[in-house]
């Protein structure tokens, strides 16, 4: 493995990670609000909604930011390797 590629993977993986802990800490201060609301019965079937809305939009957005990772990792180790030969 080549320094472009060795670098490429590292700042992917740390992408990668920041992007997990980012997810989770956002899923975990975006229930909290739903939590408190859901505790109203009346409330309960529209706050279910909101949950399901919510965790679909931040599985797309993390995701998405994954999948832009992924391809920028592969542009930089594929022009690494066209400089190479």
């Amino acid at each position: 493995m080549n320094t472009v590629q060795q670098i490429a993977e590292t700042i992917h993986d740390t992408v990668q990670e920041g992007a997990n802990a980012a997810e989770d800490i956002h899923r975990l201060i975006a229930e909290f609000p739903l939590d408190v609301l859901a505790t109203i019965k009346p409330l309960e079937a529209a706050v279910a909604e909101v949950r399901d809305i919510q965790a679909r939009t931040i599985e797309g957005v993390y995701g998405l930011v994954r999948q832009i990772n992924d391809r920028v990792s592969e542009i930089v180790i594929e022009a690494g390797e066209s400089d190479r030969a």
